[in-house]
């Protein structure tokens, strides 16, 4: 892999980002930090991360009435799958459910991983497909990895951008509107495959340098 980063442009059209959108956002709730899949585990830390969310469920996609939002989620996953194989060189074994966020007006996610050494230790390659315009729908919301100091925007409503999920990053905090996006992980072996050390992980804390 060459570079930080992986943007796809035009994964979805705008009508199939707002079919998602309007399928998930009456399902939003408070967002935990360290929860894992749709499980209910983490912990309320709103200085941490303060937002919204859904889970994409695979199984409510095959219902009645789910044709649209279907199409839409299986373009993502099937993309997701193949940039992290050919981009990457990381077959995925594994795929969490997908995660839908919602960032309304001075929501935010501080600096973070997405692979730790607890139930997320397996993830190999994260995704944030953007289902929102930046300037059109909502401003700030800048999606930053460190320790870049980049103002820009990488992408549009309808790209995915892919990184290693263990490059730290954070949602930059949202001045006006609302950002909403699809988050998905992935691993190349299984959680239940992945080596914990459990005292590593009640005596160690992960740490940015200044």
């Amino acid at each position: 892999m060459l570079g930080d980063y992986y943007v796809l442009k035009n994964v979805l059209t705008k009508e199939e980002c707002q079919a998602v959108i309007d399928q998930y956002d009456p399902q939003c709730k408070t967002s935990r930090v360290g929860g894992a899949d749709n499980m209910g585990r983490g912990k309320l830390k709103k200085n941490t991360r303060s937002s919204k969310n859904a889970w994409v469920i695979p199984e409510d996609l095959e219902k009645e009435g789910m044709l649209d939002v279907a199409i839409a989620v299986k373009k993502m996953v099937r993309t997701y799958l193949e940039v992290s194989r050919d981009i990457f060189r990381t077959p995925i074994d594994h795929l969490e459910t997908p995660q839908f966020t919602k960032y309304e007006d001075q929501d935010h996610y501080q600096w973070h991983l997405d692979a730790g050494i607890d139930h997320s230790a397996f993830r190999d390659v994260s995704a944030t497909m953007l289902l929102s315009q930046v300037d059109e729908d909502f401003t700030g919301g800048m999606l930053k990895f460190f320790p870049h100091p980049s103002s820009k925007h990488y992408f549009d409503r309808g790209d995915m951008i892919l990184f290693s999920s263990n490059y730290a990053h954070r949602v930059c905090r949202v001045t006006s509107g609302t950002r909403y996006s699809i988050v998905l992980w992935g691993g190349r072996h299984s959680p239940e495959k992945t080596t914990r050390n459990e005292d590593l992980t009640n005596n160690g804390s992960w740490g940015l340098a200044n």
